[in-house]
This record gives structure tokens, C-alpha cells and sequence, in this order.
């Protein structure tokens, strides 16, 4: 009962925090809502897609785990750190936003990588033309949000 209680008093501490929602809600516009529009602006429109770039690859990765599992388990922490350096990323500031989704960047052309090792030792075939599209595709956005560096 207390935990409850002292969450809900961080979270309320939280959204005091945000001088934009405080403004919206001075017009009177409800915290939730308020909340709800900072999250949904905060996040990038890429995260969802790398989402099911992640389930799709999923099984891929259990595949090559057969072959050379040192390698399927560097391709699965890679995936894994793509999404989560998004996630951070879309709500850091500054510096630490672009290091963060240059992280992601690295991550997610390592995994791409790591197929194409894996196909090149003939461990598994060549990585799908509309996998790869995605690939590329997620991959492109992160570019242009690190400035292509």
C-alpha cells in the first residue's frame, strides 16, 4: 500500500518536472493527456518497425545458434542493444541522443553483419531481399538522425 502511494507521489514529482506539459495543463489540458502527447512525440516512428525487425529476426538468430552459437549470441545482444539505444536515445538530450542512436546504428549493421558472415561460412542462405530492405530502411534513418557520420 505505501510502494503505491510513494509512486504515485514520484510520478506526480515527475510530471512537475516538464515545463511544456505544465504550460498545456496551466491551459487547461489534463496531466494524463498531457503525459500521453509528450510520450508519443518523444518516441521515434522507426522504434515500432525495429520492433518487428527484432521478431522477425528472432528465429534467424535460434537458426544460426545451431551452427556457431558464440555467434548467434554476439548477433542476439546486438539486436537486443539496437531498440534499447532507440528507446534511450528518444528521450535523452543533446549529445547523448546522438550517441545513442549511433549506437543503435552500430548495433543494428552488426546484425546485418552477422548474417552475412554466418551466410558466407554457409551456415545459413542469404539473407531475404524484403529483410534486407528493412534492414536497410531502419538502418537509413538512423543515418540521417546521426548526420551520416
Amino acid at each position: 500500500m505505501r510502494a503505491c502511494a510513494r509512486l504515485r507521489a514520484v510520478l506526480r514529482f515527475a510530471r512537475s518536472l516538464d515545463s511544456s506539459c505544465a504550460r498545456r495543463v496551466g491551459r487547461g489540458e489534463s496531466r494524463a493527456r498531457c503525459a500521453v502527447q509528450t510520450r508519443e512525440i518523444s518516441m521515434l516512428r522507426i522504434y515500432p518497425i525495429l520492433l518487428d525487425l527484432v521478431r522477425t529476426v528472432g528465429p534467424l538468430v535460434r537458426e544460426l545458434e545451431r551452427c556457431d552459437p558464440d555467434l548467434a549470441r554476439q548477433c542476439r545482444r546486438a539486436l537486443c542493444s539496437a531498440p534499447l539505444n532507440v528507446a534511450e536515445g528518444s528521450y535523452s538530450r543533446g549529445k547523448n541522443r546522438a550517441a545513442r542512436y549511433h549506437t543503435a546504428l552500430g548495433s543494428l549493421r552488426e546484425v546485418l553483419a552477422c548474417f552475412e558472415v554466418a551466410a558466407a561460412l554457409g551456415y545459413v542462405s542469404d539473407i531475404e531481399p524484403a529483410l534486407k530492405r528493412c534492414f536497410d530502411h531502419v538502418l537509413g534513418t538512423l543515418v540521417r538522425l546521426t548526420g551520416g557520420h
